[in-house]
């Protein structure tokens, strides 16, 4: 519980609604469920590339390795 959080469905809608991308990406992400993890073979190594590639941390320009898209998609098949 926040006590600076209003628990007013009104005003929780608006700032829902009127949210800035980089607010409402946060908002809409979900996780894999784990039969769809097991489907699409993502372990344990490519979730923390994803999550690492998602965040956007410095940790990939520190070691000089770029991912890419096509990368990744291909790692995972």
């Amino acid at each position: 519980y926040n006590p600076h959080v209003t628990s007013s469905r009104r005003k929780n809608r608006k700032a829902h609604l009127t949210a800035p991308s980089f607010v409402r990406r946060v908002l809409m992400s979900a996780l894999l469920s784990s039969e769809l993890r097991s489907k699409y073979n993502v372990d344990k190594d490519r979730k923390l590339l994803l999550e690492r590639k998602k965040n956007g941390r410095a940790v990939a320009d520190k070691k000089g390795i770029k991912f890419t898209t096509e990368d990744v998609m291909q790692n995972i098949d």
